[in-house]
């Protein structure tokens, strides 16, 4: 059972790669498929190699313009702990 949840987290981290359109979307980032990220805005979201959400985690963006430099910067080798949620505004 556990090699099946780390090949469904691996495939959701894809389809995030593949389909939402992040300022960037390193190498190597694993999402689990309980967390959230907002995909109206990824666009203003920069996600680091190595990034890891685990389990109900939340990546907002408080901001309505879709336009401009990334306001949610996650740096390489970030882990986000199981239920933690993150909001950014002004960087």
């Amino acid at each position: 059972m556990h090699i099946f949840g780390r090949a469904l987290n691996k495939i959701h981290s894809i389809w995030l790669r593949w389909s939402y359109p992040f300022a960037f979307f390193g190498h190597g980032v694993s999402v689990h498929v309980t967390s959230v990220v907002s995909r109206a805005r990824c666009a203003r979201m920069r996600i680091g190699n190595s990034v890891s959400l685990k389990a109900y985690s939340w990546l907002l963006v408080a901001t309505e313009d879709p336009n401009g430099e990334p306001i949610l910067v996650l740096e390489d080798n970030c882990h986000i702990g199981p239920g933690t949620v993150i909001s950014a505004k002004n960087k």
